[in-house]
């Protein structure tokens, strides 16, 4: 008679084939600059059996939930490890953090964000963005709180505002294939500027001061300036 497996052997094997299966989804939407991947493809790349993606996880969707959550934890991380001294800079912490998530897979990034924001489920671009905008806007509320940010406009409204304009910079970066350093700068150039219209008195000189370094970061990445910087070298 055999012996059934012990339970904790069991769910060991389970946790390590569940994380065979997100590396190998990893690797096909990096490899083939997609999410389409076939869940066929996926267990073999992952070497299990054609039904243990579907047993672990039950559909391609789940699969990327799972990809998400995981990028969503350490994300969170990033911003339990925050450390501003005020309200007003850990706006800008907390583009960093996104920075710092992108450049951690880039190629990852540029190719699920590209998806879901083209042809992706609705509810699976809410599943990533809304834990990000939830965060963003109680830093928002804080910079208001804090005396930094004016209270003539709604902090979500600020949020959504804000959160459109990054988007155009990211779009940048996903399409047309600017550095990211050169997004980071975008980024830190257009939050400014749309921050600039809503900051109090005392954030105001801050604020120009932010401008007129994201501005010069601006031109020191630009296409122009690295094919330059390129040319000089060789």
């Amino acid at each position: 008679m055999i012996e059934p497996e012990p339970a904790g052997l069991r769910e060991r094997g389970k946790a390590r084939r569940r994380q065979a299966l997100l590396e190998a989804a990893r690797a096909l939407i990096r490899e083939n600059e997609s999410t389409g991947f076939a869940m066929r493809a996926l267990a073999q790349r992952a070497g299990v059996g054609e039904v243990t993606p579907y047993n672990l996880f039950g559909s391609k969707r789940g699969v990327l939930e799972a990809i998400l959550s995981e990028e969503l934890d350490r994300y969170e991380e990033g911003f339990a490890r925050m450390a501003a001294p005020d309200a007003f800079d850990a706006l800008y912490e907390f583009v960093g953090v996104s920075m710092d998530m992108y450049r951690r897979d880039p190629q990852l990034y540029r190719v699920v964000l590209r998806d879901l924001m083209l042809t992706g489920d609705p509810s699976l671009r809410s599943f990533f963005s809304t834990p990000q905008r939830r965060v963003f806007v109680n830093l928002i509320e804080k910079a208001v709180a804090g005396g930094f940010l004016s209270d003539i406009v709604a902090p979500h409204l600020i949020a959504r505002t804000l959160g459109r304009a990054v988007t155009s910079c990211l779009g940048d970066w996903l399409w047309e294939d600017i550095s990211l350093d050169s997004l980071e700068a975008n980024v830190g150039l257009t939050f400014t500027m749309v921050l600039r219209g809503i900051v109090t008195p005392a954030a105001l000189p801050r604020c120009d001061v932010l401008l007129a370094q994201y501005q010069d970061a601006v031109n020191r990445h630009s296409r122009r300036a690295t094919r330059e910087a390129r040319a000089a070298e060789a």
